[in-house]
C-alpha cells in the first residue's frame, strides 16, 4: 500500500505502482509458505461500480482453497459476448493503450 495518498489505481505513477506490486508479490509468496493453499486470489477495486469501500489503493491478498466458495468473480455465468462485440472492445483498449 501505498504510504502516501493515492486513492485508486488510476492514480498511481509507474514507479508507485510497480512497488506495490513488487510488495503484494513478496506477501503473496510468504502466505503460500505459511499456509499451503490450493490457490492465490488478489483483489483490488477502484470506484463504486466495483465496490471499492477504503479510498485509498490496496491490494488484498487472499489464501485459497478448491471449493472454499469465497470472492467468486463471476457469481452467476455472464453472458459471453459475440466474437465481433469482444474484437471491437479489445480494439478500443489497444487504442487506448497508445
Amino acid at each position: 500500500m501505498p504510504t502516501r495518498h493515492v486513492e485508486n489505481l488510476f492514480e498511481l505513477d509507474d514507479q508507485v505502482g510497480a512497488a506495490l506490486m513488487a510488495v503484494t508479490m513478496r506477501v503473496g509468496r510468504a502466505v503460500r509458505d505459511a499456509f499451503e493453499p490450493d490457490g492465490l486470489s488478489l483483489w483490488q477495486s477502484n470506484g463504486p461500480g466495483a465496490h471499492q469501500e477504503v479510498p485509498h489503493v490496496h491490494i488484498h491478498v487472499m489464501p485459497r482453497w478448491t471449493e472454499d466458495g469465497l470472492l467468486r468473480i463471476y457469481p452467476h455465468s455472464p453472458d459471453t459476448p459475440d466474437i465481433s462485440v469482444r474484437t471491437k472492445m479489445a480494439s478500443s483498449i489497444r487504442d487506448h493503450l497508445g
